[in-house]
């Protein structure tokens, strides 16, 4: 989670070798960028503890010190919605809603990357924003 690692070879359609930057990495180059940046919590039903992947999302979000308006969290887990909101950070929260399944709600394509962004979206979520981070940003 918040660890970097090596990727297998084919995982994730990076090549071998390849390295995931942590949450850390992630937030500083974000916050060195002047960007946004949303942070999708997953539940896996596998925490320790009550609330402890947002606690730790937000110890690292505070470590960073990325400015808080250019941090937004979303997540199917309303509850740990509701706990973030609890203390005190003026950090946007975004409940996701609907089923989820093996549908993809991130835009990975060029081309309908260039749809959105001309039909006027606030946002959008992508797998791989280094493709699109010389595009017109949103």
């Amino acid at each position: 989670m918040l660890i970097e690692r090596e990727i297998k070879h084919g995982e994730n359609h990076c090549p071998q070798g390849e390295r995931i930057p942590t949450l850390e990495q992630g937030l500083l180059l974000t916050r060195d960028l002047d960007s946004k940046i949303n942070i999708e919590l997953k539940d896996h039903e596998t925490e320790p503890r009550p609330f402890y992947l947002a606690a730790k999302i937000l110890d690292c979000i505070q470590k960073t010190r990325i400015p808080l308006d250019n941090v937004v969290i979303s997540s199917f887990n309303h509850g740990w919605l509701n706990w973030i909101q609890s203390q005190g950070l003026e950090i946007e929260i975004q409940a996701l809603v609907g089923k989820i399944d093996d549908t993809s709600l991130a835009v990975n394509n060029p081309h309908e990357f260039t749809r959105f962004v001309n039909a006027g979206v606030d946002g959008i979520i992508t797998d791989f924003p280094q493709e699109f981070f010389t595009q017109k940003r949103i």
